[in-house]
């Protein structure tokens, strides 16, 4: 007859019982199991041996606490470029700007493409009129900037732009899986909600935790200072989000705030250097049209989702 225990498990050592968190890892129950399996047999019968197996695999399957994946806990998106190809209604806006208050500029594709390097813009007009020597007060600076501020929303709520692939899908996930949205962008906040009302619906900034946008602080990207700026509101870990960029400029300014960042290049920023991200795609990805990779790592199933990032977040 074999012999048998005078004790179950559970009460003799009770940091196994159901729901217990204080066993953390296979090493710290192997010799305990092992222990009380064996040295209890007064036959020391192979059976305990096999029982001790059965019983530790059970443990760690059914009984202990096990670590679980790291969640994201928080999506932060760049606005022009990265939630839509916004750049063209930008120039249009800009262009429309100069011959309203008769300046003789015109800033075709390649000019533009240049001036992107100068983010902000306000910064823009400034670094241009320097550039060009045509006098300009901070005053004139930011008169033009307003008007072409109000022309780039009529533009926008004429329903000319759309979202780029995977964004909505994205914001969607994030919202179901309790993921914290954020907004950090050079871009102000005017733009932002005219591209959110034009695209998701009226009062759709409202599905951002946070949105920090413009001038809510001195320096723009590359500086990290608007990423700072946007986890402080929420008291979030850096290392517990992901940004989503288009721009070098962008990925400077995530990688110097410690974030993880997924870069979708648009139109004006596809030949940019990006080997800091942690992956390169052409966009997000959708069940209909997948994402490409670029570089780095990418999703095999072609769709950027939460539950990838949570995969692969350092």
């Amino acid at each position: 007859m074999l012999p048998y225990f005078d004790q179950s498990i559970d009460e003799e050592f009770p940091h196994f019982a159901s729901g217990s968190d204080k066993v953390d890892s296979y090493f710290e129950l192997q010799p305990v199991v092992l222990k009380y399996s064996w040295h209890r047999s007064p036959f020391k019968h192979p059976f305990w041996v096999i029982l001790s197996a059965i019983s530790f695999r059970y443990l760690i399957d059914h009984r202990c606490y096990r670590r679980t994946m790291a969640k994201v806990a928080g999506v932060i998106f760049d606005v022009d470029g990265t939630l839509a190809e916004t750049e063209e209604a930008h120039r249009r806006a800009f262009n429309e700007t100069f011959e309203h208050f008769k300046v003789q500029w015109f800033w075709d594709q390649h000019t533009y493409k240049r001036l992107l390097g100068v983010t902000g813009g306000k910064e823009r007009i400034k670094f241009y009129a320097n550039e060009v020597r045509t006098p300009l007060s901070d005053t004139d600076i930011a008169e033009l900037h307003e008007y072409k501020t109000k022309r780039y929303e009529q533009l926008i709520a004429e329903g000319q732009i759309s979202l780029r692939p995977g964004v909505e899908r994205l914001i969607n996930e994030a919202l179901e899986s309790r993921v914290k949205l954020l907004v950090a962008t050079t871009t102000n906040y005017p733009n932002v909600v005219a591209l959110l009302d034009a695209t998701l619906g009226s009062g759709s900034i409202d599905l951002f935790d946070v949105v920090a946008a413009g001038d809510v602080v001195p320096r723009k990207k590359p500086s990290p200072d608007v990423y700072f700026k946007a986890l402080q509101e929420v008291s979030l870990d850096p290392k517990e989000c992901f940004a989503i960029e288009d721009s070098r400029n962008g990925l400077i300014a995530a990688v110097s705030a410690g974030i993880s960042t997924v870069i979708t290049p648009s139109s004006y920023t596809a030949d940019e250097r990006f080997s800091e991200a942690i992956s390169v795609v052409d966009h997000l990805g959708t069940p209909d049209r997948p994402c490409t990779g670029i570089q780095g790592i990418f999703p095999k199933n072609g769709i950027v989702s939460i539950s990838w990032l949570s995969e692969i977040i350092v």
